[in-house]
């Protein structure tokens, strides 16, 4: 009788437990995927925007520093300003004129090798400040002292005198891992108000 009692699997419940264990090791399997995925778009979309908001501050810098002129000689702020790209002024050195082979000239706009970089121009030198803009994702808007916006195309020099504010807005793709990843910044800056100046 003692065998009676004693009871072994047959091979129907070892077929079943194996097909549990295969269907609890696939989802951990997709589980595990999916965790993947999820991290390298999280990389992406932080790694753009950390991209983004470095360009970000580069160009509002950029914006807040121009216009100075110690000597008030009534320096033209803006030698460019197009929705996309733009050309500022100061006259660092305070000899009452912009050396555009200095760092009294700074122009900004989509270019490089790619055509898909903010390039930075600082006299002579270029760089890149940001690769990985998407097309029309580097875009300016112009406004005048009372906050109303000026015509979004590029000004003219009475128009770019009237130029107080600019608001800018960069859209950079990260396109490492799976997909791609676009973060969109948006800022806005002040322009120096000279006293020379109306």
């Amino acid at each position: 009788m003692a065998d009676s009692e004693e009871r072994g699997s047959t091979l129907v419940e070892l077929l079943v437990a194996s097909l549990v264990g295969l269907l609890v090791v696939l989802a951990a399997v997709q589980l595990l995927q999916a965790h993947v995925r999820l991290a390298r778009r999280v990389q992406s979309e932080l790694g753009a925007r950390g991209a983004g908001a470095w360009a970000m501050s580069r160009v509002l810098e950029d914006i807040e520093r121009a216009g100075a002129d110690p000597r008030q000689s009534d320096l033209e702020v803006f030698a460019t300003a197009e929705p996309d790209a733009l050309v500022l002024q100061q006259d660092v050195d305070a000899d009452g004129v912009v050396d555009p082979a200095s760092a009294e000239w700074v122009g900004l706009r989509i270019g490089g090798v790619s055509g898909r970089s903010l390039v930075r121009r600082v006299g002579r030198q270029a760089m890149s400040v940001v690769a990985g803009v998407v097309p029309r994702g580097f875009v300016l808007r112009y406004f005048d002292g009372d906050g109303q916006p000026l015509p979004h195309r590029p000004l003219d020099a009475e128009e770019r005198r009237r130029i107080r504010r600019v608001e800018v807005t960069i859209e950079v793709a990260d396109e490492r891992g799976m997909g791609s990843t676009a973060a969109r910044l948006r800022g806005a800056s002040a322009v120096q108000i000279l006293r020379g100046r109306p």
